[in-house]
């Protein structure tokens, strides 16, 4: 005797939907857009993540209509996993109904400083020291009062060798070595795109093996430097007279 399986309500109403045929070109058009999407989607979850995608029971259908959200299930835990394991997608993850509209490209938001678009005071003593080496706003006078050190000199930004002080901090020991780098960090120039971004400038990448490559490995040296900031900040709130020591290392990289 053959025992026909029990079919569920939930599975019956899944296999119906994939026999769903949009009733004009305009929903076919959208119809072939959301299944090549969720094809990729699928595509690179089950190549980042071979044992959650094996161990999945999500499913690959829309949820339903009490629902709205463009992304299946089985997408959505893809792309919890991207922002657990590789690189943020800007995603707020309390509700799933955050996401109306599908993710068809990976947004890069800015992560960082902006010190061109806010006032000085939303930033924290150090930032605010390290703003100052680069734009010089206040004359050297004021610096005993805002941080405590009275520099007899701060060489202007116009005459500093951003190359030789690069050169410097490579000799000099830890955390005093992480200078450059940090001033890279708030002038938007580290060559890491997390960090250099600006709401000016929101790059967009398509859901692709090379987009995910390259963004993890960003997302990788920007923890990198903003861990070496954490360091050079803690070093500085040790003992706040080492601003000297920024001070004097900055002022060796004087043009020739």
């Amino acid at each position: 005797m053959v025992l026909t399986p029990i079919v569920t309500y939930t599975k019956a109403l899944e296999s119906l939907n994939l026999f769903s045929i949009p009733l004009s070109l305009e929903e076919g058009m959208d119809y072939l857009q959301k299944l090549s999407q969720q094809v990729i989607l699928l595509s690179l979850y089950r190549e980042y993540f071979p044992a959650e995608w094996t161990q999945s029971t999500a499913s690959t259908q829309q949820y339903s209509d009490a629902i709205q959200c463009s992304h299946s299930p089985k997408e959505m835990e893809f792309l919890r996993l991207v922002e657990e394991r590789l690189f943020p997608i800007g995603l707020e993850w309390e509700s799933v109904e955050a996401l109306e509209e599908r993710l068809s490209y990976i947004t890069v938001y800015p992560h960082d400083l902006d010190w061109y678009q806010r006032g000085i005071d939303e930033f924290d003593e150090f930032h605010q020291f390290l703003i100052h080496l680069l734009s010089q706003e206040f004359p050297v006078s004021l610096w005993q009062e805002q941080f405590g050190i009275t520099p007899n000199f701060v060489l202007p930004v116009e005459q500093l060798d951003f190359e030789k002080l690069e050169t410097l901090c490579r000799q000099a020991p830890e955390p005093l070595s992480y200078l450059y780098e940090v001033l890279s960090i708030v002038d938007h120039s580290t060559n890491c795109i997390w960090l250099d971004s600006c709401w000016e400038c929101v790059e967009y990448f398509s859901w692709s093996r090379e987009s995910l490559d390259f963004l993890t490995e960003q997302w990788k040296l920007a923890l990198h430097l903003w861990d070496k900031e954490s360091r050079l900040r803690s070093w500085i709130e040790e003992d706040k007279i080492r601003y000297l020591q920024l001070i004097d290392l900055w002022n060796q990289a004087k043009k020739s």
